[in-house]
């Protein structure tokens, strides 16, 4: 409940500690049933919809499943929500639209997408990329201030946000990473064939679809770097040819074909290119 307009779990806060007026109100966001007795169904809906249980369809070892030190190191904080509702209902977020995920649901999705021994990160990953799952989080740190279990909550969002782009998705579709330098690699090919000029390299360079499981290969900002580049090329010869500054080896027609293919492109895949840049603050 809000002790003092702070959430805080009753059972653990004396009476001593918080002053000689105490006011106790039931907890933001939900509809309140009676007095102090909210309704946290929706809440549990939104936590169940994340798959927060273990989830592994081969075959069982023996033994236990073996688990590193690291790899359990990776996702102990999140296994520390006790699901009060503590930080949910500290969200401005989840005032503004009660539809959001929420943090509590996605620190129970970290909890199990950073857990080598699961096997459902892509489907979890693919609930919380959406419009009101992960990225509705404005990064405010309410969540952090407000758990009474003391868990980087804001850390662990954006941790899930950084998956989100270099994590294999369900259903085999691309991840944000992915469809970022394909863009890139398909402006570099219009910018070479307007200018004549051989295409400009970027790494992993002739390839149209890369597959990106991590940043083992490329790095958030090399992903950013590779994309905008492609873009202030395509973009700047684009102007010296319309400006007469440049001469184009291609006809009037071809030109025209060219560029409305690539901002058709572009536009189609528009989306997923701004998570990217709006993940690394670009």
């Amino acid at each position: 409940m809000r002790i003092n307009g702070v959430n805080q779990l009753a059972c653990k806060v004396l009476v001593r500690d918080v002053g000689d007026k105490v006011t106790v109100e039931p907890l933001m966001g939900f509809r309140v049933i009676k007095d102090l007795v909210v309704d946290m169904e929706p809440f549990f809906a939104q936590y169940r919809s994340v798959l927060p249980f273990f989830v592994n369809d081969t075959r069982p070892p023996e033994r236990e499943r073996i688990q590193s030190v690291e790899e359990r190191e990776r996702f102990d904080d999140t296994t520390k929500c006790i699901l009060c509702a503590a930080c949910t209902t500290s969200c401005p977020s989840f005032w503004a639209n009660d539809e959001f995920v929420g943090p509590a649901a996605i620190v129970n999705a970290h909890r199990f997408i950073f857990d080598s021994r699961d096997e459902a990160a892509g489907e979890r990953l693919e609930r919380l990329n959406d419009r009101e799952g992960v990225w509705r989080c404005r990064t405010i740190f309410n969540c952090t201030e407000a758990c009474p279990r003391e868990i980087k909550i804001t850390q662990a969002i954006g941790e899930v946000k950084k998956a989100t782009a270099f994590m294999r998705p369900a259903k085999g579709r691309h991840n944000i990473a992915e469809v970022a330098l394909h863009h890139a690699y398909h402006a570099g090919q219009v910018t070479a064939k307007l200018t004549g000029e051989a295409a400009a390299t970027f790494a992993l360079e002739g390839e149209d679809w890369f597959e990106l499981k991590d940043e083992s290969r490329l790095t958030w900002k090399e992903v950013a770097a590779a994309l905008d580049a492609a873009q202030q090329r395509l973009s700047q010869a684009v102007s010296e040819i319309a400006s007469g500054a440049r001469i184009s080896p291609l006809g009037e027609a071809e030109r025209f074909d060219l560029i409305v293919g690539i901002t058709g492109h572009a536009a189609y895949h528009a989306g997923q290119i701004q998570l990217i840049k709006k993940l690394i603050g670009a």
